[in-house]
């Protein structure tokens, strides 16, 4: 089963697709320094072919707990003004984190965006409709700070869970392959999973409640050895980190499908959400999961990045060890095939009684 591709990098492909083909910096630089912008500024600019190429980026410093607003209004012409908001990183490369919705009239906004880093962010004011006539004008893009907001702490029974000493798994689980999980999750349970890495250690709360049959795929795979000395194939920083997968190569899985599960009620909106990733069918995911680093609306069912995708499956969160999956070494195994990522040790499940909570 190939997961690679149409897989999670659709999603950055998809937000740069929406404000233009050309990473902003690349089309910036290529014209002089790129301006910058600061909290409480409006700053007037234009957007026309031959100047900016449908396109114009400012950059500004944001810091982690940040919530910032983004307003773009045109004051001439007949475009149609649409917003991204990304990141960039020391080595100039950028980061696409979300866009305006539909813009309502003469302005598009991005409105209480929290920001999870502390790191230098560009803002690209472009069009809708690139490619349907010569929509092109005047705008007026202003940054606001509306508040600092901490992200609520985590409480979950998995937090300080202990490490089991009394498992045995297949030596060759990562080898195998089967038709169907079998089924070993418990309602009156609660299932933590801790994943071993050469960086430390990283605890994950499960949610069989909310996706059960993509939890059980996980905690079987697991007891199974599935996830033991394998590696982080695909890490993209303020992104995701995601493995699962024995050949390291973003193509492998367990040999069955578990169908798309959604939970209205769990959505992207903060880092350390652990989701299933899939191929372009919903219902293609297998063994791979990933670890968000950021809010990252996109995945959500029909967002207004991508409103024609189903979503992901969210199987869990991080209650510790973000700082480890932070310091994963950043690599993407279908862009250096010859290399290889991080390697995840071991997976391992301890199942609590939520009578005893």
């Amino acid at each position: 089963m190939r997961v690679r591709r149409g897989l999670l990098l659709v999603v950055i492909f998809a937000l740069i697709a929406i404000v233009g083909s050309q990473t902003p910096l690349a089309t910036i630089r290529a014209q002089g320094s790129i301006p910058q912008i600061s909290y409480g500024q409006t700053v007037s600019g234009q957007i026309n072919k031959t100047e900016t190429g449908w396109r114009a980026v400012y950059l500004f410093s944001g810091s982690e707990g940040d919530v910032i607003a983004v307003t773009m209004t045109r004051t001439s012409g007949d475009l149609i003004p649409l917003i991204g908001l990304g990141t960039v990183d020391q080595n100039g490369n950028t980061q696409p984190l979300t866009s305006s919705q539909q813009s309502t009239g003469d302005t598009a906004t991005i409105k209480d965006y929290r920001l999870l880093f502390t790191s230098t962010y560009y803002i690209l004011a472009t069009r809708e409709g690139v490619g349907q006539g010569t929509t092109q004008g005047d705008f007026t893009l202003k940054l606001e700070r509306s508040g600092i907001a901490t992200l609520e702490p985590v409480t979950s029974a998995c937090i300080g869970v202990k490490d089991p000493t009394d498992v045995k798994v297949p030596e060759n689980g990562s080898q195998q392959q089967w038709k169907e999980p079998a089924e070993v999750i418990e309602k009156d349970k609660t299932y933590c999973a801790i994943l071993t890495t050469d960086k430390g250690r990283i605890v994950m709360e499960l949610y069989p409640d909310s996706a059960p049959k993509n939890v059980n795929s996980f905690v079987f795979l697991a007891t199974n050895g599935f996830y033991d000395n394998i590696t982080w194939h695909r890490v993209i920083p303020q992104f995701v980190a995601q493995t699962g997968d024995p050949t390291g190569t973003g193509t492998g899985g367990p040999g069955y499908s578990v169908p798309l599960e959604i939970d209205p009620k769990l959505k992207y909106d903060r880092a350390g959400r652990v989701g299933v990733a899939r191929a372009n069918d919903p219902n293609s995911a297998g063994s791979q999961f990933f670890i968000t680093y950021a809010p990252l609306p996109s995945l959500d069912p029909h967002s207004a990045q991508l409103p024609d995708s189903e979503g992901y499956t969210i199987i869990g969160q991080v209650v510790e060890g973000m700082d480890v999956a932070k310091a994963i070494k950043p690599f993407e195994a279908d862009k250096n095939p010859s290399g290889k990522g991080d390697p995840l040790l071991t997976v391992r499940i301890v199942a609590l009684d939520k009578t005893s909570q």
